[in-house]
Formats: structure tokens, C-alpha cells, sequence
């Protein structure tokens, strides 16, 4: 997979240097039993990406793959997974801190992360937009919880309304019937007062603590951090009231009951990824993304970002995330590896119907399959099963893509030589014939298959099944043409064990178990042999 990675720290002498983020290819991600493997289709910088990149925070680590939120598609779940299947889409605030390393990732093809640290996504959010609230959205709701004030007659001031976190924390005080005062350079006051705010103030022009002195306010929520905060917070904050601050701090003694609270976000809490996405599908929440950038662009991204005048967040579009159009009605057969090749890889399969397209816009004069993905039209069986292949596997090298292309090749020959049979009158009245040359294609083609299996594992070895893998299970145990024509013939899998122990791996993967459990294709027999 393609990935950003931190050579090491991103300033010189505080001046950035954009050469230490580079893309490269890398692994694709382990995960474990409570994991979801998410193929990433969008990201997003928040300013504490490029201060944890720029040593301030702590050291360094050498290789690290950054970004902290995501949105995408499930392509994997574990063993213990329960609330995620293969193909939900989903949003992520991926960081963890095991062991007190950090642990990102968001900004590669691929990221593994804990069940509990991922929820569905929007409905109504592209990947793109879906991908830039996890992390500030997150923030801002648990701030505004720590200082009680998301109820009717609260008075909270957030400090950096135009900020993603300011953004999100103005519209969800504002859902659950609280006062809100915030601030924010003038250029941005209409957008601010957009979005609900009571009173905005000026910073640039007013001293937010001489406007709203005795206020009396219940909480002051800094996503700012800037230096003098807490004296002037106390001026304007009631008796008991709360500092919530992500940012900055004191540790000294306050004041009438007043406290501060510097608190990091808590990602592991799937519940408060589901109380946005129903503030966001209900048109209470909005958060704008100023401009979008592609993976290789990260760096202009974390100037932008750096710059300090961007209103809502700065996007990273990763992946393409676009469901394919496969028009293919029968069972079986030369349709069922294209299925399952998209299971296995997390692609969006959606099964059109044959007479709603003309099949001459596809070049192909039988009709079917036919396959359809944006602009692209495409026919013939092994074509489709190369090109989804590229679209599940995208890690893949071009000696792994050929032996995945080889398989489903040998695929196609073997099925048309048992295609020969079934469809030969003369074999329909004669059993033992048909018996005899079913045999002649498994004894022609079986030992080659056999000996290019691997003794464990995958074909091209990695931690997944891939076409090869998937064409192999197909042979053996798809129902129609290769199930019917293999118990015909008496084929006997213990001349064959690498093949059999390979399908058998193969269809106990998460994503193809989960595709096979419910397909009524890969189990049909249309001729009822």
C-alpha cells in the first residue's frame, strides 16, 4: 500500500521541512481479533499532526505513518468483531497510545484500528467530508461534556470559533440548547454567526475578557492555547465554573471554586462517534473542509494547515472508494470469482440487470458479464477479474499481479473445458462418457494447479487471499460448473492437498467466510446436476 512516512522531525531550526514526509510502499497493516481493517479513502490534517511531527511534543518516531482520523470502507474485521461487516463505511479517530508509543496511521491506503474506536459513517457525508470530523468532533463534544454545559441555560465561551474543533463545538452546544459565545478573526464572523453562535466577538478588534466580563459564564472551552488565557477566563466565568482546554494550562490554585481541565480526547468511545453521526444526519453539525489535497501533496497540505487561516479543516484524499456495476445474471461459474475477488478485497459489487445497458457500448457481442466501474466499460470474464483485482489488491507488486492474472486464467480453461462437456448433447445421454472427460480436464489441469500452491499461507504472501488464492477456491468448491463437474469426475482431493488446504484457507478469511455464508451464487446449480 502507499503510505506517508516521517523520516523524523518536520522543522529545521523552525523552519519546515517538507522532504522529511515522503509516500512510499508499505505493508499492508496487520490487524487483530477486536480490529477492523479499513481501506482508507480519505483523511485530514489537524494542527496536532504537525506538532506531534515537529519534536515539540516528544521525540520523534523514525517511520512513523501519520494522520489520526479517517473515513472508508471495512475490507476485514476480526475474529471478535461484532458491529462491523466486509463493506460498511465507516469514520475513525485511529490513535493509539500502547505502551505510551504513539500509534497512527490514517494517512496510508490501509489502517487497521479498534472496533471500538470506529463507527458508521454519515449517511449523507461523502468520504471526503466524512473524514475531516472524527478527531475535532470528538474533541469538541467531550470537551463541552466535561464542562456540563450541553443542556438548556448553559453559557459556555469557545474560544477559536472558526477552527474545526471551535466549528463543531459551536453547532453541538448550540443542538442541546446552550448560550454560546465564541471568537474569531473579523474575515470570518458572518461564517461563524452561520452556524449558530449567540455573540461573536472580534479578536482581532475586542479583548474577549472585557467584553463578557461577569458574564458569569459556566465554562470557557480553549481550543486556542494561547498564553494569559486562564486569569482572563476567571474574570468572566461564574462561581465553580470550568476551564476545558486541550491546549496550554496552569497548575496553579484558582480562584471562587473555578478549575481547569487540560484532557486529551477519547477515541476509544464509539458511542460519541454515533451522537455526531446523528447530529451531522439531522443537519445540526457542519464542518467545511477548505481545500483537499492528494496523498502525494501532503506537504502543501501541512502548510495550509500551518499557515493558520484556514476556516474548517484541511482534507487528504487517499483512495478511490467507487462501487463497480457488475452485469452478470448467472450462477456460477464465470460471474462467482468476479464476486468473490470483490469480497475478498472490500470492493463494492452491485449486480446490474443486463437489459439496462446497451451491450454494444461494452464491446462485447454475448452481453455478458459485462462490467461497469465510472467511465470505464469493460467485458470478458478474465479482464473483469485482472481489473477488480487491481482495484481490491492495490498493494500488489507486478510479479504478484501475475500470478494473481495466471490463476484466473487457468480458471477460465478449466471451465470451458468442463463447459465442453455439459453442454455437448452426446454427453447428456451418456453419463460414463461425460464422467470420463470431466475427468480428462481435472487430470489435465489439477497436478499443474497443484504444484504451483503454496504449502501454507497465501500465493503471493501476504496476510490475505488475493485472486490466485480466491480462482483456486473457486475451482474447487464453486458449485457451478466446478463443484458439479469435480464430483462427476470422482475427484480425489487427497491427490491434491495443497490445492484443497488452500481453498480451505481461503474461504475461512473474514471477508470471503462473511461473502460465502450468504451468497446464493457461489452454492447454485442452475442445471440441477
Amino acid at each position: 500500500m502507499r503510505a506517508v512516512v516521517c523520516n523524523g522531525v518536520i522543522f529545521k531550526e523552525e523552519v519546515f521541512t517538507p522532504e522529511a514526509l515522503t509516500v512510499k510502499t508499505c505493508p499492508v497493516p496487520s490487524f487483530q481479533d477486536d480490529e477492523v481493517l479499513i481501506k482508507v479513502a480519505a483523511s485530514s490534517v489537524n494542527p496536532v499532526d504537525w506538532k506531534i511531527l515537529s519534536g515539540k511534543i516528544g521525540p520523534v518516531q523514525a517511520g512513523i505513518v501519520p494522520g489520526f482520523d479517517c473515513s472508508g470502507v471495512v475490507v476485514a474485521v476480526g475474529a471478535a468483531v461484532t458491529r462491523f461487516k466486509v463493506g460498511d463505511e465507516v469514520w475513525a479517530d485511529v490513535v493509539e497510545r500502547p505502551e505510551g508509543v504513539l500509534k497512527l496511521g490514517a494517512y496510508a491506503e490501509y489502517v487497521a484500528t479498534k472496533e471500538n474506536k470506529t463507527g458508521l459513517k454519515p449517511t449523507n457525508l461523502p468520504f471526503e467530508q466524512a473524514a475531516v470530523v472524527p478527531l475535532v468532533g470528538l474533541t469538541a463534544l467531550q470537551g463541552l461534556q466535561k464542562g456540563d454545559v450541553l443542556k438548556e441555560g448553559a453559557h459556555v465561551l469557545i474560544l477559536g470559533g472558526s477552527g474545526g474543533n471551535g466549528i463543531c463545538a459551536i453547532q453541538i452546544a448550540k443542538a442541546s440548547g446552550a448560550t454560546v459565545y465564541t471568537t474569531c478573526s473579523g474575515k470570518n464572523m458572518d461564517f461563524v454567526k452561520s452556524l449558530g453562535a449567540d455573540q461573536v466577538i472580534d479578536y482581532t478588534k475586542d479583548d474577549w475578557a472585557v467584553v463578557l466580563k461577569g458574564k458569569n459564564l459556566d465554562c470557557v472551552f480553549d481550543t486556542v492555547g494561547q498564553d494569559g488565557t486562564v486569569p482572563k477566563a476567571v474574570d468572566v466565568l461564574k462561581d465553580n465554573g470550568t476551564i476545558k482546554a486541550i491546549m496550554g494550562g496552569t497548575k496553579e490554585s484558582l480562584p471562587r471554586g473555578i478549575t481547569f481541565e487540560f484532557f486529551l480526547t477519547n477515541s476509544v468511545n464509539f458511542a460519541d462517534l454515533d451522537t455526531l453521526k446523528t447530529l451531522v444526519e439531522s443537519g445540526k453539525m457542519r464542518l467545511p473542509v477548505q481545500e483537499s489535497f492528494p496523498l502525494d501533496r501532503i506537504a502543501d497540505a501541512f502548510k495550509l494547515s500551518m499557515s493558520g487561516r484556514v476556516v474548517g479543516k484541511v482534507g487528504i484524499s487517499v483512495s478511490s472508494i467507487m462501487p463497480a456495476v457488475l452485469y452478470y445474471f448467472p450462477a456460477g461459474g464465470r460471474g462467482e470469482l468476479a464476486r468473490c475477488i470483490a469480497a475478498a478485497g472490500g470492493i463494492g459489487l452491485i449486480e446490474g440487470k443486463p437489459a439496462d445497458v446497451d451491450k454494444a457500448d461494452f464491446a462485447s457481442p454475448s452481453g455478458v458479464p459485462l462490467l461497469k466501474h465510472g467511465a470505464l466499460k469493460m467485458a470478458q470474464s478474465t479482464a473483469i477479474e485482472v481489473y477488480l483485482s487491481l482495484l481490491a489488491f492495490p498493494d500488489l507488486t507486478p510479479p504478484m499481479r501475475a500470478v494473481d492474472s495466471q490463476l484466473c486464467s487457468t480458471k477460465e480453461d478449466v471451465i470451458a473445458g468442463f463447459y465442453k462437456v455439459f453442454f455437448n448433447a452426446e454427453m447428456k445421454e451418456n453419463k460414463e462418457k461425460a464422467k470420463e472427460e470431466l475427468a480428462k480436464v481435472a487430470n489435465k489441469w489439477y497436478p499443474v494447479i497443484e504444484k504451483q500452491c503454496p504449502l501454507d499461507g497465501f500465493f503471493n504472501g501476504q496476510g490475505y487471499p488475493t485472486a490466485a488464492d480466491v480462482a483456486v477456491m473457486n475451482i474447487c468448491d464453486c458449485a457451478w460448473a466446478f463443484g458439479v463437474a469435480n464430483r462427476i469426475a470422482g475427484v480425489d482431493w487427497a491427490n491434491y492437498p495443497k490445492m484443497r488446504a488452500l481453498a480451505t484457507r481461503t474461504a475461512e478469511f473474514a471477508a470471503m467466510k462473511e461473502y460465502l455464508a450468504k451468497s446464493a451464487t457461489f452454492a447454485a446449480n442452475p442445471m440441477g446436476l
